[in-house]
């Protein structure tokens, strides 16, 4: 479920707001899935206590993933982040943000297409 804001300076809950940017970088990054669930895999016969672990390691990944995620938006421009932002976290088109910045649409196009080379770039740089 998408949240609309009005205004990105508006939330809540910080914590939660950088979960949901983490939760949408990954599935954006849905290619490289299999090659984690190749790693988490447990053959049966280890038991609960290899599942427990394979979770356990599941969250420090996870975390990691969200420190990085973080970082890396931290390093965008700030018209940029906040295009993105509105894109990913709040479920906006680039029509709707287009008309909120009162931008042209290429701008928008553009500036989403610097995010997600940017977000590859520093994925890439650090192995996640």
């Amino acid at each position: 479920m998408h949240t609309r804001l009005g205004n990105i300076s508006e939330v809540d809950s910080p914590e939660a707001y950088l979960k949901v940017i983490a939760r949408n970088l990954v599935r954006d990054h849905a290619d490289s899935a299999p090659q984690r669930s190749v790693r988490l895999q447990v053959p049966l016969d280890q038991g609960s206590n290899a599942r427990k672990e394979a979770d356990q390691h599941r969250v420090l990944e996870d975390r990691e993933l969200l420190a990085l995620c973080i970082a890396s938006l931290d390093e965008l421009p700030s018209d940029t982040r906040r295009i993105f932002l509105l894109s990913r976290l709040d479920g906006f088109t680039y029509t709707e943000i287009a008309a909120q910045m009162n931008a042209p649409l290429w701008i928008v196009q553009r500036h989403m297409i610097r995010a997600r080379r940017h977000i590859e770039r520093f994925r890439q740089e650090h192995s996640v």
